[in-house]
Parts: C-alpha cells; structure tokens; sequence
C-alpha cells in the first residue's frame, strides 16, 4: 500500500512540474502578445493622426513619413521613409 501511495506521489509530482512549466510558457505568449497588441495600436494611432491631419491640410501635400519599421522580428528596430502620393484629381498622382 505505501509503495502505491509513493508511486503516487511521485506522480503527481511530475504533474504539478509539467503544469507549472505550461503555466510559464502561456504566462510568456501573453506578455509577448500584449507587446504586440501595444505596437500595433501605436501604429494605429499614428496613422489615425497622419489621415486626419490628411483630411485637414487636403491641399498641402505630403512628400514622406517616418513610419515605424519592424523588420518581421516584432521588435521595432527603426523608422524609414514611406512615400506618399495622392492623385491630382486628372488620374495621375502627385
């Protein structure tokens, strides 16, 4: 009897570790994921600043804007330079 309560235990044991261990790696993906939704609202905002200030200064084009760059890593590593062109009303952009 006490042998199977030990076996038992050790067991459980094994479980509870195998547990923890998940525990760690879902506890990591949700800090990752949380990074990445924190990024990806950032951009939003930004680009929801630059078409609004678009619709304001209609008149005024822009030639470029720093956009952040991220390389696929998901880590930002950088700005580059997007252009911008926005049609002439004839078909031709600007």
């Amino acid at each position: 009897m006490r042998e199977q309560l030990e076996t038992r235990l050790a067991e459980l044991e094994r479980e509870f570790s195998t547990g923890e261990q998940q525990l760690r790696e879902i506890e990591l993906q949700e800090l990752r994921l949380r990074e990445t939704l924190l990024r990806i609202d950032g951009a939003k905002r930004v680009l929801r600043e630059l078409l609004s200030r678009m619709d304001v200064t209609e008149q005024t084009p822009c030639d470029s804007v720093a956009v952040p760059d991220d390389n696929g890593s998901g880590a930002p590593v950088g700005l580059h330079t997007a252009r911008i062109s926005r049609s002439d009303g004839r078909g031709a952009m600007a």
